[in-house]
């Protein structure tokens, strides 16, 4: 329907849910470390094995960037027409997006008298339908509105 809000993921998961990512450090960290069945970096240096991480690139890490942890940002331009419609801006970690989509989170923030309303109920929920609660990750938003008819 026309004037019907919707979202738009614009980011790239740098996990080992993604190919590219495992195909990255097995080319360009040989031998480095290895990526284990559930997700997560494992360093064959004895002395860094117990750092074994979710792989991510968002932040990094000091001593695993030689195993491939890096903080290298992927950047992309968001076009088009939704573009100039934008309403808000929602960042937020894996532990929303893996248990909330893009359809839930624009419904989530819509209806939310604020920001901090929006942030709670996101993180709330994808907390609430995590499917596997031995396995809940961590949960973390920021909404920013950006129309002058902003909410708070």
């Amino acid at each position: 329907a026309s004037g019907e809000l919707c979202g738009h993921i614009v980011s790239i998961h740098h996990t080992a849910r993604n190919e590219g990512e495992v195909d990255r450090i097995e080319r360009d960290f040989p031998g480095q470390a290895w990526v284990t069945p559930d997700g997560y970096l494992a360093p064959l240096d004895p002395v860094l094995a117990q750092y074994e991480l979710q792989l991510t690139r968002s932040l990094g890490h000091r001593v695993l960037a030689r195993c491939g942890l890096v903080a290298t940002p992927t950047v992309q331009t968001v076009r088009g027409p939704y573009a100039l419609a934008l309403r808000a801006l929602v960042l937020c970690s894996d532990g929303v997006t893996d248990e909330l989509s893009a359809k839930d989170i624009v419904d989530r923030v819509s209806m939310a008298s604020c920001a901090d309303d929006a942030c709670e109920a996101l993180c709330s929920d994808a907390q609430t339908f995590c499917a596997d609660p031995d396995k809940m990750d961590d949960t973390t938003a920021l909404v920013v509105f950006l129309s002058s008819s902003s909410k708070c």
